[in-house]
């Protein structure tokens, strides 16, 4: 008997449960029905680090190919179904049934499984089954840069227009560029005050102003409705008092030059996911913008006596950073000091420099590339790809008593 004429049915090895396949016993094909699948859990309940989780997501099931993005998140937070809009590269969503959550035993497909899922599709879908199950410490924003391929959110296309038309007529003018501003304040109420992160908001009025008459610029200020208001002025287009204006605020992140964050945020966040250049001060962590054309100004770090620890020396020992100085170094008498007004003006001069290309409204930048890849290194490595930077001429006071708690 010869064998020789045997079909190949080696791609059955690799079968997933319930995934089926066709085999054409004329031409001796073998079809197999599934994809590879990545399930991500989006955990997270604030903006930022939820935007990471699906921007993380996003980016691992781009750089991995033809895969499937399954997207699990528990609906608690009035942003997070317009977040997960803002994402084209998810297939699946899934939504916390209850109280208690997903059970980790619906992952269980093999005969006699103790919890069944109500829903069908939970296994003809492969989300029982997947290939890559990342959980949220695997989602983290410092190996983001380790990806292939860096996704990018976009626009519904069927909401554009009516975003567009809706700057226009709260005064932006769409031949010239603007830039989004948001800060911190204490009047946060569904955060609470944060001393760390909280801003004047006099503070944020001054560099809005030179924004708009040293530089040329037109601002667009986001945030929430309790904020401090700020008088009109002409180039100044209010959005934090919108009522429901998540999506409205989202867009004009997605069109500027970049976004201006006078204090650490969540919404800076979309920018880096929209791939618009950020300028992130007052940070008093290092976790940095994605474009390359993005600079991050750190807090100061003061000793006991009131002097500065030269930036290079705490970077090259680690020592900038919520933990460092909270845990570790506050019980010696380090603090952080927020940088000076001089300070943040210096760094929106040299952010409109560095995209000095963008003359008009940002246009929308392609979503990403999928790559062709079969698997990732893992643990992924820490990258840093932005600019921190220091301006010695416009540094403030430090002393002994001066600064902010740390």
């Amino acid at each position: 008997m010869a064998f020789d004429d045997l079909p190949d049915l080696s791609p059955l090895r690799s079968l997933k449960p319930f995934e089926g396949f066709e085999f054409n016993r004329r031409s001796k094909l073998l079809k197999v029905d599934g994809q590879r699948v990545v399930f991500a859990l989006a955990l997270d309940r604030t903006l930022g680090d939820f935007v990471m989780q699906n921007l993380m997501a996003a980016s691992i099931s781009q750089s991995l190919g033809d895969c499937r993005l399954h997207l699990y998140y528990r609906d608690d937070r009035p942003f997070k179904s317009q977040v997960v809009a803002l994402n084209p590269h998810v297939h699946k969503i899934w939504k916390s049934p209850g109280g208690m959550g997903l059970p980790v035993e619906l992952f269980d497909v093999a005969a006699e499984a103790p919890v069944k899922a109500a829903e069908p599709d939970w296994y003809t879908s492969f989300a029982a089954s997947p290939d890559l199950l990342l959980t949220p410490t695997m989602m983290k924003q410092e190996t983001l840069r380790s990806c292939e391929t860096v996704a990018r959110f976009r626009m519904p296309e069927d909401q554009v227009s009516e975003f567009q038309q809706d700057l226009v007529a709260r005064g932006l003018d769409p031949h010239r560029w603007f830039c989004v501003l948001h800060y911190r304040e204490a009047g946060d109420q569904a955060r609470g005050p944060n001393a760390l992160r909280d801003i004047d908001p006099e503070i944020a009025l001054a560099v809005t102003r030179h924004i708009i008459e040293t530089l040329g610029g037109q601002v667009v200020r986001i945030g929430h409705q309790g904020m401090a208001r700020f008088p009109e002025m002409p180039g100044l287009v209010e959005l934090s008092d919108v009522a429901d204006g998540f999506m409205l605020q989202a867009f004009a992140i997605s069109r500027a030059r970049f976004f201006f964050e006078v204090s650490a945020s969540g919404p800076a966040l979309l920018a880096m996911a929209f791939g618009t250049p950020v300028a992130r001060c007052n940070t008093p962590d290092l976790e940095g913008p994605l474009c390359e054309r993005s600079i991050l100004l750190p807090m100061h770090l003061v000793g006991p006596t009131g002097d500065r620890v030269p930036q290079d020396l705490a970077l090259a020992k680690g020592l900038i950073g919520t933990v460092a100085v909270q845990n570790v170094l506050g019980p010696d008498g380090y603090r952080f000091q927020k940088n000076s007004v001089a300070e943040l003006l210096a760094a929106a001069g040299e952010i409109v420099d560095r995209t000095s290309d963008c003359q008009s409204w940002r246009s929308a930048g392609p979503v990403a590339v999928a790559q062709g890849r079969n698997s990732l290194p893992w643990p992924m490595a820490r990258r840093a790809h932005f600019k921190i930077v220091e301006y010695p001429e416009a540094f403030p006071e430090f002393s002994v008593s001066g600064g902010d708690p740390g």
